[in-house]
């Protein structure tokens, strides 16, 4: 059963529950705690539920919060924009998929270039052509991303920007730096496997 419908379900019975206890007990009646306390049983389980249940499977954020976030939970974490009962995809597969939506030709466009750059960074380290195209596709990348990095850093310095968006673009600098000097160390290696392979 999807989160959403299991969320649903578990409010709709932990209420159910509620309201049979609070019949079945009339805390007017018998007014000790015991009575009060399980009583109010099915709301602290549907309280306790929203923090242990019902989490996104692969960021760990939430799915239900408040009283009415039984009732609005979607299909996709609200955090990390992935479907709760899909496969874990990678940021730019969240992004082609959010992006399909209102421009499913840009979306297309996005997927071919990311399969092209996952076929060359499999053959890289065996074919120097693959390793060249990849490091040129990675420089242009790095010269784009150090331009975000120092307007992110200079909205941040005037008090507008956040901090949080600031690690975010060091994060991506710093990952395109790794690919790069990773694509870097391949040619000599990869020209001697192929004299290697060829001998």
């Amino acid at each position: 059963m999807h989160l959403k419908w299991r969320a649903r379900l578990t409010w709709v019975v932990g209420m159910a529950a509620f309201v049979a206890l609070m019949l079945i007990i009339k805390p007017e009646r018998f007014p000790s705690p015991w009575y009060v306390i399980l009583a109010i049983l099915p709301l602290v389980t549907l309280i306790a539920a929203q923090f242990l249940a019902f989490r996104c499977p692969h960021c760990g954020a939430r799915a239900v919060r408040g009283y009415y976030g039984y009732w609005v939970v979607s299909d996709a974490c609200s955090q990390c924009l992935r479907d709760f009962e899909g496969p874990f995809l990678s940021e730019d597969e969240v992004a082609e998929k959010l992006l399909a939506e209102d421009k499913p030709d840009l979306a297309k466009r996005m997927r071919q270039e990311r399969l092209e750059e996952e076929d060359l960074r499999n053959r890289a380290a065996l074919d120097p052509q693959a390793a060249a195209t990849l490091e040129r596709i990675l420089n242009e990348r790095l010269v784009g991303v150090e331009g975000w990095v120092r307007d992110v850093h200079r909205i941040a310095q005037s008090g507008q920007g956040d901090r949080k968006d600031v690690a975010t673009a060091e994060a991506a600098l710093k990952k395109v730096q790794d690919e790069l000097a990773w694509c870097r160390s391949l040619p000599r290696g990869s020209a001697e496997r192929s004299r290697l392979t060829s001998a």
